[in-house]
């Protein structure tokens, strides 16, 4: 019990257990002046134990969101002209390799939520293609636990579990590597860099303090004391001060002050001026975590995902999903897309085949998002209520694969608004008869 309550002091004293013998002989010498190193504890606030809760939430939000996404190998249909999944021969399987299976060792959702893990917290994800030797052909996809670039060979240095063991390529070529590096990246744009890491030597503004901070408390959080001399006052008798009588002084303060005086007389010839940090700048030391706003930042989670609503600008909860949905899945979709289109097809299949990331699954729990979707799509013609049905595993039913358009706009001159006029024709001389109808009756009454 004693060793936790100590951690919520600033200051460790030398324990009562110990004689002040037996204190001296386990404590470090002191140096001259003293030493205030051993005062300095770490204290873990409550402030530091959101700041890690909140970034491992921001990565796991991203992960699994990444993980749901579903990778699609297509080709264009010769008859509508649009991308349909690829399943007939080898695309079957290529795209069986893609959904479910890459390797033996995990599925195709865990690949994709650790190879967001590996971009944001090592700045690469590195995924291995291994390949049939005579087709070419894709075998599997291995997610790699540690690899590296070199750029003047253009080849990869990878290692990867495998069953039984682990398996390392020394010069694997970059047309078998799918490297997905993190948005921050080192000069040349070629290789990640982790968010923390580019959050720490870069985006921190405190950085040029935190290092004169530590310096300061290297040596030991001594008060440091600029003499010199007082031009109003002199030196002496009329004199002026010579560099051996300043450091004369400087000495006798130096032992005055080891002597642990707090208040010191420096005769009233010299100027002295504290040079040395005060103590709410060395808090510097302990306010170096992140909070859940700079977590949120750095990770682009807005907060409310992050189960934090405090000063949020968000009105509803969908707002701020949407926000992230835009902002930091979108950008890392159309980054897998072009990588991945770039190492698993060549350039005669462009426009013809492609590989897609479908967000669909992004949908399923949200049901009055998707009603609203599968609405919007009926009423424009995009969708046939069969086509719908099909995509929520419904069967078809007779007559459903006719597409529908609203009929609010028309062309200007059409038969449609002709139509139109005329009905309102219609229904204007109505009113006007029933109108008049109405005023004789009421003037056969009044004469009545």
């Amino acid at each position: 019990m004693d060793n936790f309550f100590r951690y919520f002091k600033r200051e460790a004293a030398v324990p009562d257990c110990l004689t002040p013998d037996k204190a001296a002989e386990e404590q470090p010498p002191q140096p001259k002046g003293g030493n205030y190193g051993k005062k300095i504890v770490n204290v873990r606030g409550q402030k530091a134990a959101l700041s890690i809760a909140a970034f491992h939430r921001a990565l796991e939000i991203r992960a699994t969101t990444m993980g749901q996404l579903v990778i699609e190998y297509q080709r264009r249909n010769a008859n509508g002209g649009n991308f349909v999944p690829f399943l007939y021969g080898d695309a079957q399987r290529f795209n069986w390799l893609l959904q479910v299976r890459p390797n033996p060792l995990m599925s195709a959702t865990v690949l994709m939520q650790q190879a967001e893990i590996e971009r944001v917290m090592r700045g690469n994800a590195y995924i291995y293609i291994e390949r049939n030797g005579v087709e070419g052909a894709v075998q599997a996809l291995w997610l790699a636990q540690c690899g590296g670039y070199d750029q003047l060979t253009d080849t990869y240095s990878l290692t990867y579990n495998v069953p039984g063991g682990v398996r390392t390529v020394a010069a694997a070529p970059s047309a078998d590597v799918i490297h997905i590096p993190n948005t921050f990246r080192h000069p040349g744009g070629l290789q990640g860099i982790p968010t923390l890491v580019y959050a720490e030597r870069t985006l921190s503004i405190a950085a040029t303090n935190d290092v004169e901070t530590l310096n300061n408390a290297s040596k030991g959080g001594k008060m440091k004391i600029l003499l010199q001399e007082d031009k109003e006052k002199g030196f002496g008798v009329g004199g002026r001060a010579k560099a051996s009588e300043i450091r004369k002084a400087a000495r006798t303060l130096q032992d005055d002050l080891d002597q642990g005086d707090d208040v010191i007389s420096v005769n009233n010839v010299l100027q002295a001026s504290v040079i040395s940090q005060n103590a709410e700048q060395m808090q510097l030391i302990e306010q170096r975590g992140f909070s859940v706003a700079e977590i949120a930042r750095l990770m682009g989670v807005p907060k409310p995902l992050l189960m934090d609503d405090s000063n949020s600008s968000y009105k509803t909860p969908e707002a701020a999903l949407q926000s992230f949905m835009t902002y930091t899945i979108q950008p890392a979709i159309g980054l897998w897309e072009d990588e991945l289109n770039a190492k698993l097809l060549n350039e005669y299949d462009f426009g013809r085949r492609r590989i897609h990331l479908c967000e669909r699954n992004l949908r399923r729990l949200d049901p009055t998002a998707q009603a609203n979707l599968d609405k919007l799509h009926l009423e424009t013609g995009v969708c046939s209520v069969n086509e719908l049905r099909a995509a929520h595993d419904m069967p078809t039913i007779e007559g459903g694969d006719a597409h529908y358009v609203s009929t609010n706009l028309a062309e200007v001159g059409s038969e449609k608004l002709r139509a139109a006029s005329s009905g309102a024709a219609a229904a204007s001389q109505g009113n006007n008869n029933n109108q008049t109808n109405g005023k004789s009756g009421n003037q056969k009454g009044d004469n009545q």
